[in-house]
């Protein structure tokens, strides 16, 4: 359809919404899934939590040693993410649309707000308050 041909019936703005909505959907399940994987993995761990402090652990300590736990297993799938990413751009360039296959402010936004998911998903477990084993 030429340009004349999207203006009278819309086919363009329709498919930037359609992609837009798309984008802001997959965002979300890919925070939903992080949150939901970090904060289980980090629930695994609430009896040994709970062993160290009975020995003596700080509080600080065991935030500190599960939070680099979590930020680990985080950076080793933000790294395997990104390479996937950066290798999959040349195929995929004809399906983005408004972006470039290699703009910067997604591959450093995305990993961001993926990275800052983690760092909540590690702190709220251990936040919780926990419920009465009586």
């Amino acid at each position: 359809m030429d340009a004349r041909g999207q203006r009278i019936t819309g086919a363009a703005p329709l498919r930037d919404v359609a992609a837009h909505r798309l984008r802001r959907l997959a965002l979300g399940l890919a925070i939903v899934g992080v949150y939901g994987v970090m904060a289980y993995l980090v629930s695994q761990g609430r009896r040994e939590t709970g062993i160290r402090l009975a020995l003596g652990a700080s509080p600080r300590t065991i935030l500190g040693l599960v939070m680099r736990r979590g930020l680990a297993v985080a950076l080793v799938g933000l790294g395997v993410g990104m390479i996937g990413a950066v290798a999959l751009t040349r195929f995929m360039e004809g399906l983005l649309f408004g972006v470039r296959p290699h703009d910067p402010l997604t591959f450093i936004a995305i990993p961001m707000v993926l990275g800052l998911t983690t760092v909540a998903a590690v702190y709220a477990p251990l936040d919780a308050p926990q419920p009465s084993t009586r």
